[in-house]
């Protein structure tokens, strides 16, 4: 009995000793490195599953997940990823064959610089809400990318982010970056009540900057009395006493999950 016990302990040595273990949790697994780098993390080295459809791990067993590298790269079998919320630092999809759809958590607050670069099967990416900044060249030469969900937080578009690909309706946020100039549009960004509606003109009421602004009625038909719209320009002009008037507006119905957009 102690001889056999004495077996069973050399074993369970040997593998932690070999540092790489592999992990089955639901229908997919992935394997894994321990050392003395990572401490009481791990490093995920390879996904070793079948399901096209996968979460990104930020725990193994009782192991924090602290790195992911090129883990995914390249794996003909993923096709859509989740990508958790999280300190981990981001794997690697630059010029990647096979993933389509990516989903974020809705707490990422930034897409870093050439991220999916290069990723010629890349055609939606979700979970965007609370996204800050895209990089410089994030998703150029995506060719077949048709849908991103931008959020009206965007704030810095960096340059050559979308070159290559479909997308043109990216005028959401505060700062956008010219590929040809190279400089920066200001942008207003203000959560706005709607007081009155005449023949030619809206009246709205920003309830950050406390003043009322006035716009052209005759492509915004659809905006509602009484109904709160978050407001994107670039330049407003004083017509009176805290009173201005913009124009070049993206007018967006202010919903607790959503912004349906209304560009005029």
């Amino acid at each position: 009995m102690k001889k056999k016990h004495l077996v069973i302990g050399l074993v369970i040595i040997i593998v932690l000793l070999c540092g790489v273990i592999c992990f089955l949790n639901r229908d997919y697994s992935f394997s894994f490195v321990r050392d003395e780098k990572y401490g009481l993390s791990v490093k995920v080295n390879k996904y070793i599953g079948r399901d096209p459809v996968i979460v990104l791990p930020t725990k193994i067993g009782i192991w924090d997940v602290v790195e992911y590298d090129e883990s995914f790269l390249n794996n003909e079998r993923i096709k859509v990823v989740t990508i958790p919320e999280g300190n981990i630092a981001y794997p690697k999809f630059q010029d990647d064959n096979y993933i389509q759809v990516v989903f974020f958590d809705n707490n990422c607050t930034a897409i870093p610089d050439s991220f999916f670069e290069g990723c010629c099967n890349l055609r939606e990416v979700n979970g965007l809400l609370k996204v800050e900044i895209i990089g410089a060249n994030a998703f150029r030469g995506c060719s077949k990318l048709e849908n991103v969900d931008f959020s009206y937080k965007l704030e810095v578009i960096g340059e050559g982010a979308f070159e290559g690909t479909d997308i043109v309706d990216i005028d959401h946020g505060m700062t956008i970056y010219s590929e040809e100039e190279n400089d920066v549009v200001d942008k207003y960004f203000e959560l706005c009540k709607v007081e009155s509606i005449t023949e030619d003109k809206v009246i709205l009421y920003s309830l950050d900057s406390e003043c009322y602004y006035e716009i052209d009625l005759s492509e915004a038909e659809d905006l509602i009395e009484g109904e709160y719209y978050n407001v994107v320009f670039t330049s407003k002009n004083q017509i009176g006493e805290n009173r201005y008037s913009i124009e070049d507006a993206t007018v967006m119905l202010e919903t607790f999950e959503e912004c349906i957009i209304c560009n005029y």
